[in-house]
């Protein structure tokens, strides 16, 4: 056996565990707070002084080492001027989050689109943004692959 059909196999057994499923959501969770810090201009140190928490419990959250509550998560996601979003997918599914505003709105909301991947009965989807004027647009969503 060569390296590579090792390598799925072991994914393929990896993906079977719920600890797998969880380093996933963690991995997601703390891309999205360590991008909305940058968004923000926020340091840990700030973040945690919102939360009333020390600094190295932020360190934790963004390690993974915590077992975070939905509290906790919607406090921190709150706190860096987010909200929570859950989705179940099936596992085979690629599913693409994205932030838009809707006509009607200033506020972003999140569009998904969700199909098994190579699916030729995926979805078309579409996005509705605001083009420099200002004015609502409507733009197609495409799929990153791999994700």
């Amino acid at each position: 056996m060569t390296a590579k059909p090792k390598y799925k196999e072991f994914v393929r057994i990896a993906r079977k565990r719920i600890d797998y499923w969880r380093q996933v959501a963690v991995r997601d969770f703390t891309e999205d707070l360590l991008y909305r810090l940058q968004q923000k201009k926020l340091s840990q140190a700030r973040l945690a002084d919102k939360l009333g928490v020390r600094p190295a419990y932020i360190s934790r959250i963004l390690r993974g080492t915590d077992n975070l509550t939905l509290e906790t998560m919607v406090k921190v996601a709150m706190a860096v001027g987010g909200k929570l979003r859950i989705h179940i997918a099936d596992q085979e599914a690629a599913t693409n989050f994205q932030d838009v505003f809707t006509a009607d709105s200033e506020y972003p909301v999140t569009f998904e689109e969700i199909g098994p991947r190579n699916s030729a009965t995926r979805r078309n989807a579409f996005s509705f943004t605001r083009n420099a004027s200002g004015k609502p647009s409507c733009l197609p969503f495409t799929e990153h692959e791999g994700g």
